[in-house]
């Protein structure tokens, strides 16, 4: 009986776009063994996949008029919709073969490999109807019996550096203005207005929106909802299948009629771990983020939404460099963080913007690397192969007390 591990030396199995990546293959034989080749196998590949049921166009437009008469269905197929990319492969050979198969004592034997990952990579993600997923599989050979074969599956982080993005930083906002309907007549308008400061965020970063509802009718908002969305499009056989998942929602409260509402300091919401906006190099999945305001009226009356589309970034603005801590995880940094280990080569880094010097990223904090909150299970994954990403989370600072207030609801004058 033989166990057979791959270790990296990064703890975490997380790792950078354009990073050299090390580590060995672990092999605890119980008894002396002979083995004719041991074999690693780097892999980095996308895959969307989903069934639909469809219609089955008949070649004989008269047997499925005859067949609607007789009041039957149409007839259905299933039909699977499925599309793979492959961004590298590497084979390294741990133990070449050779005529003479050798017998290796017992105990445990190390098999050290390196390779450098290649730049145009997505990060990783794991969806419902999709993955990009990054694999090393050790295949151990022996003569006259059956192969062993060991798979561990890693992180990948394509940076997106929101200070390439300058337009994020400007501040967002977004209204509607809805008159509900009365006995007769339409009631006096309802006002519901969101405001971002900025709509490029990290994750761990605090989001304080301003939110303004001014009830000038008589309908009673039972519930106003702040949520985080996000929206996943999967790309297969050139058809496309979208997933909409809620990664945070807040309930604020009730507005009676004639009263205004507005949520200033009063309600923050923390980025958890999630992948970065877009799934940059990937063409199979897109990713996207909206922070949604719905206002639920009394019934039966329609609800008011407003939503801000949001950027999820992996490099925070440089404004915000000082408002959160410093996470020591052992991980190397991209190119551009302080102190870079030699082991990360110096191309592998997201340059500055050109307006800024070379210590334009000294002062950036490095993030914690926490497993996803938003990956979703792959249809053909069984519940012991789940894997969930790692992605860049930043601490921030505790706020002080006199940004956290209440708000107090206004009585309308007439």
């Amino acid at each position: 009986m033989e166990r057979v591990q791959v270790l990296f030396e990064n703890g975490q199995n997380t790792f950078y776009c354009g990073q050299y990546v090390n580590g060995h293959v672990s092999l605890q034989l119980d008894v002396p063994t002979r083995l004719r080749a041991i074999t690693l196998r780097v892999s980095g590949t996308a895959e969307c996949k989903w069934e639909e049921w469809i219609h089955k166009r008949s070649p004989q437009k008269q047997l499925r008029r005859a067949s609607l008469q007789q009041n039957q269905h149409p007839p259905h197929e299933m039909k699977v919709f499925k599309s793979n990319e492959l961004y590298f492969e590497y084979k390294i050979a741990l133990l070449p073969a050779s005529p003479n198969d050798p017998l290796l004592e017992a105990g445990e034997h190390k098999y050290p490999f390196h390779f450098n990952l290649p730049h145009n990579i997505p990060s990783s993600f794991e969806g419902h109807f999709g993955y990009v997923r990054y694999m090393a599989c050790c295949k151990v050979d022996k003569p006259c019996a059956r192969d062993h074969e060991s798979k561990t599956l890693f992180t990948i982080i394509c940076p997106l550096d929101l200070n390439r993005f300058p337009h994020l930083s400007i501040q967002a906002d977004a209204s509607d203005v809805k008159k509900f309907w009365g006995l007769f007549r339409r009631s006096k308008p309802t006002t519901v207005i969101l405001r971002l400061p900025e709509s490029g965020i990290v994750p761990g970063q605090l989001i304080n929106p301003n939110i303004d509802i001014e009830n000038n009718s008589d309908v009673r908002i039972n519930q106003v909802k702040l949520s985080l969305v996000m929206n996943s499009v999967f790309t297969a056989m050139g058809v496309k299948k979208m997933d909409k998942k809620v990664i945070l929602e807040s309930h604020l409260g009730a507005v009676e009629p004639k009263q205004s509402r507005t949520w200033f300091r009063g309600i923050f919401i923390q980025v958890p771990a999630v992948p970065p906006s877009g799934l940059s190099n990937c063409t199979l999945i897109d990713v996207s983020y909206k922070l949604k305001l719905v206002a639920e009226p009394e019934r039966p009356h329609l609800n008011i939404n407003v939503s801000l589309p949001l950027t999820v970034g992996t490099i925070p603005f440089q404004s915000h460099f000082g408002s959160f801590n410093a996470a020591n995880n052992g991980i190397i940094p991209p190119v551009g963080w302080n102190n870079p280990e030699p082991s990360a080569p110096s191309d592998s880094m997201p340059e500055p913007p050109e307006s800024t010097d070379a210590s334009y990223y000294s002062s950036m904090p490095p993030p914690s690397y926490e497993e996803s909150v938003a990956s979703g299970e792959y249809l053909e994954i069984h519940a012991s192969q789940a894997f969930s990403p790692r992605y860049p989370v930043y601490s921030s600072l505790p706020l002080p007390p006199e940004f956290i207030q209440d708000n107090i609801p206004v009585t309308i004058k007439e």
